[in-house]
């Protein structure tokens, strides 16, 4: 069974392979440096195969009068977003802040509900945040959001690949240390790291292999939106 992989066991297989244990000129830190990058670039590639794979969802209570909201440290980018009423959830529609100086003041869509929008930055400038158009009002929203790759500080921590898809960042590693070496070992790593990736990305792109693939169905349940503005 596989299993999640430390810091210190993926920088262990990266030396391995490239012959650089204590060599001086690959340090721990810049190792490790490489290592993140590529949990970030397989994190990149995973994400576009399949949106849920790296999905959370989370909850914001928002209050009257009050429009924009921090987000979670982790955010990368929005799924979906809804009210919660009772036991239904109300799907929101986005805005355009661009075209908002456009509309009507009332920018909600014809449900009653408000609109949403993800600008750059959170309330004090960093992070991110969600912004409501019009008043959110004193209600509980839900989002589902994908993550951003994980960042592996200590040896302790853990990246758990799923399928050994963690081989494929201990390759990407042992390029950049082939590179900056000028081994010519490089192009062979290149050519095993396009043969997992190509295996990677063709099991990850199905995850409920049970059901074939449809088409999302958006439409609301009879009599779901009535009352709620």
């Amino acid at each position: 069974m596989a299993r999640a992989r430390t810091l210190l066991e993926l920088r262990t297989e990266v030396r391995a392979l490239t012959d650089t244990v204590d060599d001086e000129h690959a340090s721990d830190a810049i190792v490790n440096v490489w290592i993140n990058q590529g949990i970030a670039e397989l994190w990149r590639k995973l994400v576009l195969v399949g949106a849920y794979r790296y999905a959370l969802q989370e909850t914001i209570a928002t209050t009257a009068g009050t429009f924009s909201y921090d987000l979670e440290d982790d955010f990368l980018s929005i799924l979906s977003v809804w009210r919660v009423v009772g036991t239904q959830r109300l799907p929101l529609q986005n805005v355009n802040p661009v075209e908002a100086p456009y509309r009507s003041s009332d920018t909600r869509n014809t449900n009653g509900l408000p609109r949403y929008w993800i600008p750059g930055g959170g309330l004090d400038g960093s992070g991110t945040a969600i912004y409501f158009d019009p008043d959110p009002g004193t209600y509980t929203y839900g989002y589902w959001y994908i993550q951003t790759a994980q960042n592996l500080a200590a040896d302790d921590d853990t990246f758990d690949g799923i399928c050994g898809f963690e081989d494929w960042v201990v390759l990407y590693a042992a390029l950049r240390v082939f590179i900056r070496q000028q081994d010519p070992e490089q192009a062979g790593i290149v050519q095993e790291m396009a043969r997992i990736e190509s295996s990677i990305m063709a099991s990850a792109a199905r995850r409920d292999v049970g059901h074939a693939p449809r088409i999302a169905d958006v439409r609301p349940r009879r009599g779901a939106f009535r009352g709620y503005r």
